[in-house]
């Protein structure tokens, strides 16, 4: 499916219907949401565990072969995953990974340049003192970072502790969020009509299927006009889908459609 959606993205951006800037910040918005669920449960139930170890991993292995290896950060350490040039980017356990983490970009190896990183663009500020050490993934292990615990924190549960971190901690380019009560972002009053647009990660548990929503969104925000089209095509596809398709491929076969 990958290839599919990469041939459609082009076809959106080439004919003008949306730029790849208004499709990342919507992937990103929405993968923000969606959420790293299963790690972000792995971290909070590792620092739930009163200095427990041993049972703490999202899983023993991937999906596609590797070990996971939790790796903690503290005041005196810091690591940072540097992406690699692996198929598999860990993200059913991560997250999506966010539009700007791609091998060979602009993410240096470097522990001096990964300061600055950390500082200009993610306004992660460490102490002098701090070591940063720079971690890729091999073809034996990925690593899931787990960022100290926020402070404020104490009674709560590993679900509610699991929302202070994001899929740009768990690599290690963030810090875990306060804990702050209130509603989740629902995404545009107009989409909520489209089928299956949704932010639970049981439903939305691919990297196309984001990616397929973002090129909807941008396409919209863009082109208001095209909302009727793009909500009529979809929902005409979607009654069609064999029981057990994602709901996305409507969404995709929808943009498709439009652009060819």
């Amino acid at each position: 499916m990958d290839p599919l959606i990469t041939k459609v993205e082009q076809a959106v951006v080439a004919r003008g219907f949306a730029s790849t800037t208004a499709i990342d910040r919507w992937a990103d918005t929405h993968a923000d949401e969606v959420g790293p669920i299963s790690g972000a449960l792995a971290v909070a139930r590792r620092w739930s565990a009163s200095g427990r170890r041993t049972a703490d991993h999202p899983s023993r292995r991937c999906r596609c072969g590797r070990r996971w290896e939790v790796v903690d950060n503290s005041a005196t350490v810091h690591h940072v995953v540097v992406p690699a040039g692996a198929i598999c980017t860990g993200w059913p356990v991560l997250g999506v990974p966010p539009s700007w983490y791609t091998p060979g970009g602009l993410i240096p190896h470097k522990p001096k340049d990964i300061r600055y990183v950390l500082a200009a663009r993610h306004g992660l500020v460490l102490d002098p003192g701090t070591e940063v050490r720079a971690l890729v993934d091999d073809r034996d292990t990925h690593h899931l970072i787990a960022p100290p615990r926020p402070p404020a924190t104490e009674g709560l549960g590993p679900f509610t502790l699991s929302q202070t971190l994001t899929r740009t901690a768990l690599r290690g380019f963030d810090q875990a969020r306060p804990h702050v009560d209130g509603e989740p972002y629902a995404g545009p009053d107009w989409a909520r009509s489209l089928p299956g647009y949704s932010f639970d990660e049981r439903s939305l548990d691919r990297p196309w299927e984001l990616r397929s929503i973002a090129m909807v969104l941008a396409i919209v925000s863009q082109h208001p006009r095209r909302e009727h089209q793009l909500l009529d095509e979809i929902t005409t596809i979607a009654e069609k889908l064999p029981v057990r398709a994602s709901i996305y491929t409507a969404w995709l076969w929808a943009l498709a459609r439009m652009t060819h």
